[in-house]
């Protein structure tokens, strides 16, 4: 099963455990609140979800409580990993730019995960209405599964799948040897040209891991 996180939940979930390890130390919210240089009213919203859990509340809260930076911002749970959803942009000529973060994490349990990908801050996960030409990969991929990739992935493996960026457009292809060269293809080939790859005008945004479902690729 798998769900998916905003970012003030994530945070909020990991500023709960944080009270529930450390309730010997405070005696109550108030007191925590105080310690931090807040009123309790303002907290307890914030708890409760009734207001955001903003960036600068994060880091102050860490700076403060001494915790690594960024730790309010990440599961705290060793037993699960949290994979950032992201939108893509196909106007841009290179990788730079490509990917941009929504805010959203898909919260998966590590064992799923290969032991090389648990720790992998590289993974990001794309939504079934993300257009990255699903259709082409329709016997491989299904359209209502959570993709997640790989973008430090680069190094390219026969019959692997890979978000390529060509020609300023994405597509979903995957990798095959054909002679001496390079090709993408799709699951299509009679209705879907294949794309062969220069090292030029293909740019690789990362290899297909995992579905929603946790099928590996």
């Amino acid at each position: 099963m798998t769900n998916t996180l905003t970012l003030d939940e994530a945070r909020r979930n990991n500023l709960k455990n944080y009270l529930e390890e450390n309730k010997e130390e405070y005696k109550s919210l108030t007191d925590f609140a105080k310690r931090l240089g807040l009123y309790v009213s303002n907290l307890s919203p914030i708890l409760n979800g009734e207001k955001r859990f903003t960036d600068k509340l994060a880091e102050t809260m860490e700076d403060k409580l001494n915790l690594p930076k960024g730790s309010l911002s990440a599961l705290s749970k060793s037993t699960s990993i949290l994979i950032p959803f992201c939108k893509l942009n196909n106007k841009h000529k290179d990788k730079n730019g490509v990917l941009t973060r929504l805010g959203e994490f898909i919260e998966l349990n590590r064992e799923t995960f290969r032991p090389e990908h648990r720790d992998n801050k590289d993974l990001f996960a794309l939504k079934p209405n993300i257009n990255i030409g699903r259709d082409a990969m329709a016997n491989s991929v299904n359209d209502e599964k959570i993709l997640i990739f790989d973008k430090s992935s680069t190094q390219l493996i026969k019959d692997k799948i890979y978000l390529i960026l060509f020609y300023e457009n994405l597509f979903l292809r995957r990798c095959k040897i054909e002679g001496n060269s390079i090709i993408f293809d799709s699951d299509k080939p009679e209705i879907y040209s294949k794309i062969i790859y220069s090292g030029q005008d293909v740019v690789i945004v990362g290899r297909l891991l995992y579905s929603a479902y946790l099928e590996s690729y």
